[in-house]
């Protein structure tokens, strides 16, 4: 298989943010992976205790794009009140925001955001159509309001505003 024909995804999990940790962990994952360069980078949850961290950790991004490292980066469970803060202290408007996006919970307040700012969702409802165009059908548009209103606004996983790395035992240099 040609290296074109897969795109590689990846994450900078929480206890790698900082610049220069940041750095290191593309340089793990790229080895493990076999690659020099992934197709996406992005930050796996916005840690807002800590988001002097995050914004490090996201220029470290911005730096593995300059040079040519990475094609594009971005973020992960990022709500709402979380990029504005981050392109204020950064360069590089993330190109997505992995974020829950489900029939049970859709989010409209964090697509708004995303939208707003040039941010693509991912897991939006592109992709949904796409995956069921493998049954060969179409939902018409009643169809699709009725899974809208499947929505309860309950997250079935973790919240990114609550989630610390420390309550989950991970440690964390904080110098």
């Amino acid at each position: 298989m040609d290296r074109t024909d897969v795109f590689i995804e990846t994450k900078v999990w929480v206890s790698d943010y900082g610049y220069d940790q940041t750095q290191h962990a593309f340089d793990k994952a790229a080895g493990k992976l076999g690659v020099e360069q992934t197709d996406l980078l992005i930050l796996h949850q916005p840690a807002p205790a800590r988001f002097e961290q995050t914004i490090a950790a996201y220029c470290g991004l911005e730096r593995l794009l300059a040079d040519g490292k990475v094609r594009a980066i971005g973020v992960s469970n990022f709500m709402p009140e979380h990029p504005d803060t981050l392109i204020e202290n950064t360069d590089v408007v993330p190109a997505i925001n992995q974020v829950e996006l489900h029939p049970y919970f859709t989010q409209p307040a964090v697509q708004d955001s995303d939208r707003a700012h040039g941010i693509l969702t991912q897991a939006n409802p592109a992709h949904i159509a796409e995956n069921f165009d493998v049954f060969d059908f179409t939902l018409t548009a009643d169809e699709l309001a009725a899974i809208d209103a499947l929505d309860t606004g309950v997250r079935h996983g973790p919240d990114p505003d609550e989630r610390d790395p420390h309550s989950l035992g991970l440690m964390i240099d904080e110098a």
